[in-house]
């Protein structure tokens, strides 16, 4: 599934979710971002509505997912005294505006666009977005609020997201930060063996009487240095393939995205770690987003957008279309993408407040199940390093036995 902005003419857009809406004429034009493996799949789902496509584009995972952590906490701040003041009587347009012009100057916000926004008119979404602070989700979130008329439950949804999901990505971005540094400190080890030291012991060769030692010491070191080469190329590719998957698996190509989300997926302890915290986002932004008030049909929607792994948000995908087709809720969500026992939980739901519940537990488990299966990760990396690093350092310390040996014979003789 890919991520479409679409620009295009309807005679009515109500109750779609909108990031801005001008009259003209019997006609508005309305941007929105929509879900479709392809672009003639947005175009025809358009038309169905009456619509007249204008443009259409696909936006990168990184414009979707790809906002720094500590903006997204500074967004949540912002949404929470925004929730504040609509408690306390204001709209959301008036909130924002208050809380943007009370912000201290020494905050990295740039909030002189969104206040023009407020002042010409536009929605509250329309001036958010202009903020930059938060993913494609917590806008979605925000957007299907504005819509339905729950801007105060959609803000509450959106602060329990952005805090879920720090805390979601958080042991696992760890995990693989410390391999890269680890695979880093490794190379950088073998490089300096490799130019320094073996070089030196080389030049100590001279020191040693016997020819055929002399040999025997040389030859060590022309292994050991070959050993260096390869094991220093192979981490420079295992590097290089690391940062290839990671833009890979941010692109935009649907194509590009699932090989690189298969190839992860492989990759002992990251493939879990990865596919848990997809599965935990995804259902902690459905239990949010229900207890909101958003339409299960809406939610869903949200929910395939907020999963990073491509087979999770096809799941999603694929539930929405059964129930676009008449399932009822249980039947649309048997799924391989549940465990046994979330799968039991489902079925036995009765209510719209128990099945909020049901994704809260499964959003709880797999948050945990992608913690361990990240810690998996990190030990299979620090291991994989150290056996790396001691082939090196196990050749250079067998030069350097030989050398000892044959300087220790010459002196006894």
């Amino acid at each position: 599934m890919r991520t479409f902005r679409v620009t295009f003419l309807k005679p009515s857009a109500d109750g779609m979710l909108m990031e801005s809406s001008i009259s003209r004429s019997d006609y508005q034009k309305v941007r929105l971002l929509m879900t479709a493996d392809n672009k003639q799949q947005v175009v025809n789902s358009i038309a169905s509505q009456g619509g007249i496509v204008i443009a259409i584009r696909a936006v990168s995972s990184f414009q979707l997912y790809f906002v720094k952590p500590q903006n997204q906490e500074l967004g949540a701040r912002i949404l929470q005294a925004i929730l504040f003041c609509v408690e306390g009587g204001m709209t959301p347009g008036k909130a924002l505006n208050k809380v943007l012009e009370d912000l201290p100057s020494k905050l990295p916000i740039k909030s002189t666009k969104a206040l023009e926004l407020l002042s010409s008119g536009a929605s509250f979404t329309e001036a958010i977005k202009a903020l930059k602070l938060f993913d494609s989700t917590s806008l979605a979130m925000l957007e299907s609020g504005e819509s339905s008329g729950g801007v105060r439950d959609s803000i509450r949804a959106t602060i329990a997201h952005i805090q879920s999901s720090n805390k979601s990505f958080k042991a696992l971005i760890a995990a693989v930060s410390w391999t890269f540094i680890d695979m880093i400190f490794a190379i950088v080890s073998i490089l300096g063996l490799r130019i320094q030291f073996l070089p030196m012991l080389m030049k100590q060769a001279s020191d040693i009487k016997k020819e055929e030692h002399k040999l025997e010491f040389l030859q060590a070191i022309h292994v050991s240095t070959l050993a260096c080469d390869v094991l220093a190329f192979t981490a420079i590719l295992l590097l290089a393939a690391g940062i290839l998957l990671f833009l890979g698996f941010q692109n935009a190509s649907p194509h590009i995205k699932n090989t690189s989300a298969q190839i992860i997926g492989r990759i002992p302890g990251l493939g879990r770690a990865l596919f848990h915290a997809s599965i935990a986002s995804s259902a902690g932004v459905s239990a949010r987003m229900k207890r909101g008030g958003v339409s299960f049909i809406d939610t869903l929607d949200i929910a395939s957008r907020s999963a990073q792994m491509p087979q999770v948000a096809s799941i999603w995908v694929k539930v929405k279309l059964k129930l676009e087709s008449g399932s009822d809720v249980i039947a649309a969500l048997s799924s391989k993408l549940f465990l046994p026992s979330e799968s039991l939980l489902i079925a036995s739901h009765a209510t719209q407040e128990q099945l909020c519940g049901v994704f809260e537990n499964i959003a709880h488990a797999r948050e945990e199940l992608s913690t361990s299966a990240s810690k998996i990760f990190a030990i299979f990396g620090f291991i994989s390093s150290l056996i790396y690093t001691g082939i090196t350092v196990l050749l250079v310390l067998w030069v350097v036995y030989i050398q000892n040996k044959y300087l220790l014979q010459g002196i006894n003789n």
